[in-house]
């Protein structure tokens, strides 16, 4: 994400690449106030449609020639990932259920039913 100064061959933040803080920095600092419940809307969206893939470079800005702000440019890239093999943008397998019990996903987790 250029508005963050990370090279764009850093997408995720686990690799080095834009973290939310950062994004939610910018809209402070730059864009409209109100973008920031935007933010936090499209996070909660993620979380609950299950796009594990969910990544700052997913988050682009709008820059008016006639403006000095830079407002959140509308969302794309939504999906659920729940489905889908579950592999990172490098081929790179993703443990469903790592022992450390992180998955990826920065949501929370959901009680799980007993399958017998």
């Amino acid at each position: 994400m250029q508005a963050t100064s990370n090279p764009p061959q850093l997408k995720y933040e686990s690799d080095g690449g834009p973290s939310l803080q950062s994004v939610a920095t910018v809209i402070r600092d730059f864009g409209v106030l109100t973008d920031l419940r935007e933010l936090l809307a499209l996070v909660a969206f993620n979380c609950a449609i299950g796009n594990a893939d969910a990544h700052a470079k997913n988050t682009s800005f709008l820059h008016p020639p006639d403006s000095v702000t830079v407002p959140l440019a509308p969302v794309y890239d939504l999906l659920s990932t729940l489905s889908l093999e579950p592999v990172d943008d490098r081929g790179r397998q993703i443990a469903k259920n790592p022992p450390d019990g992180s998955d990826g996903e920065r949501c929370a987790r959901l009680p799980q039913r007993d399958q017998s």
